[in-house]
């Protein structure tokens, strides 16, 4: 039965999917270096179904692996023998497939987070994301000194599976760091998941080198041992942490002076509309550009473009000109918002501020509705919502 149980994160990404999939628009741009470069679009099919196809094939790959007996060429034979092959995967099954529970799950994940970038999920989804992988770790950690020497799991170097004590000093090591490398992305998820996610993937090489140097150590040493495990997360996290605080920290300037306590009023999606005069022709000409059609409608004269964060809008015999474009209630790729600021909100506070509006929204409705106003060197400033007024 616990065999199975490292399907169900494989469900869970398919489940999640197939629920998320016509809300994904047609190309993502998700620019997650070295998998994707800047600009480059990714069919939503494959950002959808693309990592759960991973982990089903991990899951089933890791399934039939721990049948295999030893030794089978080309593989050396230290490394897969009688003793190291199915028959030591049947000592410590029940961890086993534990073990293969957690990889399954780490990958769901980093399904989940490929998702949650897509739909431009809340921050505070991607901290408890993080704050997961830690515990994967924390409970990979744990896992550590109950395995035996294998041929599959762990760290299997010819000096390890050859000499159990070594095999069983090295493992006990590995469990203390991935748990002190897990603790330490817990708690740096709840400042910033961008740092935490880092630490977690630098710090597994440092984590796997100390574990097998001190491992193999004599028993003396085991205070050595443990203290220099729990050292090498902290050591390693400490630049990541220090270049994510940079990174993170805004900019001050005049107007956040003179704003300060007041909440910054959110206009919503940004994007520039241009009246163009053939829409086939300024589309492959931005399309030259980098930018990829996010939706629209060709026959009816228009079209949304995307490249990375930036969005335009083309327009052919609808518009007088071109215009600035804030979409209140909506994210860049067209789905409403949980939590947005009402256009009759945003319209209250700019007449509170002194500003005069050309076109006003109906503060006695509830639902979709415009104002705009020109810029002082008259460029034009269109808020246009689409969808009705938020519950809250």
């Amino acid at each position: 039965m616990r065999k199975w149980l490292a399907g169900l994160p494989v469900v869970a990404g398919y489940s999640v999917s197939a629920a998320v999939f016509s809300r994904l628009p047609r190309t993502v741009s998700l620019d997650l270096p070295p998998f994707t470069s800047a600009g480059d679009p990714v069919p939503r099919g494959a950002v959808a179904f693309l990592i759960p196809t991973v982990g089903l094939a991990t899951w089933g790959l890791l399934l039939a692996l721990r049948k295999v007996r030893g030794p089978v060429k080309p593989l050396p034979e230290w490394w897969l023998n009688a003793r190291t092959g199915a028959a030591a995967t049947r000592r410590f099954e029940p961890t086993y497939h534990t073990i293969v529970f957690s990889v399954t799950a780490l990958i769901l994940l980093a399904h989940l987070g490929f998702i949650s970038r897509a739909l431009e999920w809340p921050g505070w989804t991607r901290s408890a994301m993080t704050a997961m992988l830690g515990a994967g770790y924390m409970s990979m950690g744990h896992l550590m000194p109950r395995v035996p020497p294998n041929w599959i799991v762990g760290l299997r170097t010819r000096a390890n599976l050859s000499d159990p004590a070594s095999w069983a000093r090295v493992h006990r090591t590995l469990g203390t760091g991935l748990m002190a490398l897990g603790g330490l992305v817990v708690l740096l998820s709840f400042v910033s998941a961008m740092s935490a996610v880092l630490v977690g993937v630098v710090g597994l090489l440092p984590t796997f080198l100390l574990a097998q140097r001190l491992g193999r150590r004599p028993p003396r040493m085991s205070m050595w041992l443990v203290a220099g495990s729990l050292l090498v997360p902290v050591a390693s996290a400490v630049p990541i942490v220090g270049l994510g605080g940079c990174a993170a920290r805004p900019a001050a300037d005049s107007t956040s002076a003179r704003t300060a306590g007041e909440r910054t009023m959110r206009l919503g999606n940004f994007s520039v509309s241009l009246a163009v005069e053939d829409l086939a022709r300024s589309r492959e000409f931005y399309e030259t550009l980098g930018f990829r059609v996010a939706f629209g409608d060709q026959e009816q004269g228009w079209l949304i473009l995307q490249n990375e964060a930036a969005t335009i809008g083309l327009f052919q015999g609808v518009l007088d000109g071109n215009m600035m474009t804030f979409n209140p209630g909506w994210d860049r790729h067209g789905n409403p918002l949980p939590e947005f600021d009402d256009i009759r909100s945003i319209q209250r506070r700019l007449k509170e501020r002194g500003l005069t509006l050309e076109a006003e929204a109906d503060e006695s409705t509830s639902g979709p509705a415009s104002l705009m106003r020109h810029d002082p060197d008259g460029n034009l400033i269109l808020i246009d919502q689409h969808v009705p007024r938020p519950e809250n």
